[in-house]
């Protein structure tokens, strides 16, 4: 499976949208393909990815709050969810 077939990927394209950054206008989207991109490289396993896909969604106390009570997290994969908490 590729990375962007998964729910994590998945739920992050749909969060970030059209969204770009303030200062560059560079996609947000933009941040988790060349991370991707580097794990690649590095042979990191799926579900590292997966976790990557969602550390903007968890990484802060702020958007871990906002987050938990708007995403649901049914679909996503369980080790996933658990490295992303430790990001």
């Amino acid at each position: 499976m590729q990375i962007q077939e998964t729910p994590e990927y998945q739920l992050i394209k749909t969060i970030y949208g059209d969204r770009k950054a303030t200062r560059s206008q560079v996609p947000l989207l933009n941040h988790i393909d060349e991370g991707i991109q580097i794990l690649v490289w590095e042979q990191a396993e799926l579900t590292i990815q997966r976790a990557y896909c969602l550390h903007p969604i968890f990484q802060g106390d702020d958007s871990l709050l906002e987050n938990y009570k708007n995403v649901s997290l049914d679909n996503l994969e369980n080790r996933a969810i658990l490295l992303v908490m430790e990001y």
